[in-house]
């Protein structure tokens, strides 16, 4: 057996931003710029265990097992903000300049900033005209949180973290007489998305259009006629467990020399209750411009699922 424990309290100061910043005071309505501090506090476990040695034709079996868990927040914003206690970032696609997330501290970094939706008795969210005065909007929908009587981005509030609180990983590695098999699991939770595929499409004024979109399937169960990007609906757990890669392989000789067939598979399978077609859809995205700051922070806006790959190989030592 051999293992480690790592635990760390960090704080960053002049953390490097794309931000939003008013109209005529810079080339571009987005600076890239140091926006504040934040900390960073969390535990890591690493352990690695040769259970098994069955010698050269027994089983045997080798693992490794890594957790990690961190928490981050927001400690205070630049002065170059003004008096503002936020920044709103996280761009996403139905609206002109329309943001999902933002940076305020005592918060996690990239909090959703959303609406609390009313929901029914079945948990799914409230779209009727609740107050009777004739049309459907935001009144009708959502929780009025400081009790003014309308619905504001007074009403929006910080709500889930894109970043897990556990990142678990699992190697292992067997073998039996001339056959090996290895095989990696991953896993996050904690982690939450803000499904903008359903939010963007998931509406039947979709269907109106003069070049009419496909619905996302989430209208069968919300009813939404029109969009409602800023329901807290749309931000869903995006926990998960995934075989990254398996493979087999067998050893033998071939004409007196050394040679291995093996067999592998990337994208095994994951386990997930997100919705969407991956829940790590964005992660290792590139991006540019704008969405720079949000594509890689738990905004989906993927609509083509991760590759499946299968390898066969043959290899041989002289």
């Amino acid at each position: 057996f051999s293992g480690a424990i790592d635990w760390y309290d960090k704080k960053t100061t002049d953390l490097i931003f794309t931000v939003p910043v008013a109209a005529g005071t810079n080339l571009s309505n987005f600076v890239t710029t140091n926006i504040g501090s934040m900390r960073n506090r969390g535990i890591e476990f690493s352990l690695g265990a040769r259970i098994l040695d069955g010698g050269t034709d027994g089983l045997s079996w080798t693992a490794n097992v890594t957790a990690a868990h961190n928490s981050n927040e927001l400690l205070t914003i630049n002065p170059l903000f003004g008096e503002a206690d936020q920044i709103l970032v996280g761009s996403i696609a139905g609206g002109v300049g329309t943001t999902i997330q933002t940076l305020t501290p005592g918060e996690p970094v990239h909090s959703f900033f959303v609406w609390e939706h009313k929901r029914d008795a079945s948990g799914n969210p409230i779209y009727s005209d609740e107050n009777n005065d004739g049309t459907i909007n935001e009144q009708d929908l959502y929780v009025d949180r400081n009790n003014d009587g309308v619905i504001n981005v007074d009403d929006r509030r910080p709500f889930e973290d894109p970043a897990p609180d556990w990142i678990f990983g699992q190697s292992s590695y067997l073998s039996y007489r001339n056959f090996d098999l290895s095989f990696t699991l991953r896993a996050h939770l904690g982690n939450y998305v803000y499904n903008n595929v359903a939010s963007n499409l998931g509406t039947y004024s979709e269907v109106g259009r003069g070049a009419p979109f496909n619905l996302h399937s989430s209208v069968l169960e919300t009813g939404f006629e029109e969009q409602q990007l800023f329901s807290d609906y749309y931000v869903e757990d995006a926990s998960f467990l995934r075989m990254d890669n398996l493979t087999l392989g067998y050893s033998f000789n071939l004409k007196g020399q050394s040679a291995r067939a093996f067999a592998s598979w990337q994208n095994v399978f994951t386990i997930t209750g997100y919705s969407g077609v991956d829940p790590t859809a964005n992660v290792g995205a590139t991006t540019t411009g704008p969405l720079q700051t949000s594509a890689l922070n738990g905004i989906d806006n993927n609509i083509y699922p991760r590759a499946r790959t299968f390898t066969g190989g043959l290899s041989l030592r002289f």
